[in-house]
C-alpha cells in the first residue's frame, strides 16, 4: 500500500501532490524565472536600443597586478551595479523559498 493511502486510512491528511504551489517553492524553478526574466529584461533593452552590456563587465586579460588593479579603479561602479542586481534577484528569489534575510 503507498504512503498517501495509508497515511489517509490512518485520518491522516494526505500529503500535498505536486502542483499545489510547489513551483514557488523549488529552487528549479526560481532559476528558470531569473534566467527567463534575465531575458525578457536584455530584450526589452534592445527593443529601445539599449543593452546590459554596462553592467555585463568582464576583466580584462592582465599580466601585472597594477593592470588589474587599474581596471577595478577603472570600472568599480560596474562591478558594484552587479553585485547589487544580483543580490537583488537571488534575496527575491530566497524569500519566495521561505528564508529569512540578514
Amino acid at each position: 500500500m503507498s504512503d498517501i493511502a495509508v497515511g489517509a486510512a490512518k485520518g491522516g491528511a494526505a500529503p500535498a501532490s505536486p502542483g499545489q504551489g510547489s513551483f514557488w517553492k523549488s529552487d528549479d524553478s526560481w532559476a528558470i524565472l531569473t534566467g527567463l526574466g534575465l531575458i525578457a529584461v536584455a530584450f526589452i533593452l534592445f527593443a529601445n536600443g539599449s543593452s546590459l552590456g554596462w553592467l555585463a563587465v568582464v576583466p580584462d586579460k592582465w599580466t601585472t597586478g597594477d593592470q588589474l588593479l587599474a581596471h577595478f579603479s577603472a570600472n568599480w561602479p560596474r562591478y558594484l551595479a552587479q553585485f547589487a542586481v544580483w543580490i537583488a534577484v537571488v534575496s527575491i528569489a530566497l524569500s519566495a523559498l521561505g528564508y529569512e534575510l540578514r
